[in-house]
């Protein structure tokens, strides 16, 4: 009998361990079977007892997704190019930003630091 859900079951495994494994930096054995595990366990229980529908109609990618990851690797690309070109070329322009701001969190007060480092 053939099993027809084991490969896009695999295939959503094996996705959301290589998230896992991006988002851990590190690529070990370890990793990728922490990974493989914890991935195998979320989607038995997303589908026990989140999903009513079959999720294996899922597994299959739109043409959208791989458009979507191309434009996000030029992106990435894009960046990094960009960035070696202002640090060896052009050398980095720093400004020190003083805004008087009414959060108490440092979390809030780094968050609000990123979003002015990325905006210029």
């Amino acid at each position: 009998m053939k099993r027809a859900w084991a490969a896009p079951v695999i295939l959503i495994i094996c996705s959301l361990t290589s998230i896992y494994v991006a988002l851990t930096e590190g690529m070990s054995v370890q990793t990728v079977a922490i990974g493989f595990v914890v991935s195998a366990i979320a989607l038995f229980l997303a589908h026990r007892f989140f999903l009513n529908i079959d999720f294996l109609s899922f597994a299959v990618p739109s043409p959208y997704f791989f458009v979507f990851i191309a434009y996000l690797v030029y992106s990435v690309f894009k960046g990094g190019i960009y960035s070696l070109l202002c640090i060896f070329n052009r050398g980095t322009d720093v400004m020190l930003v003083k805004y008087q701001t009414s959060l108490k969190s440092d979390i809030l007060k780094c968050m609000l630091a990123n979003a002015i480092t990325h905006a210029f």
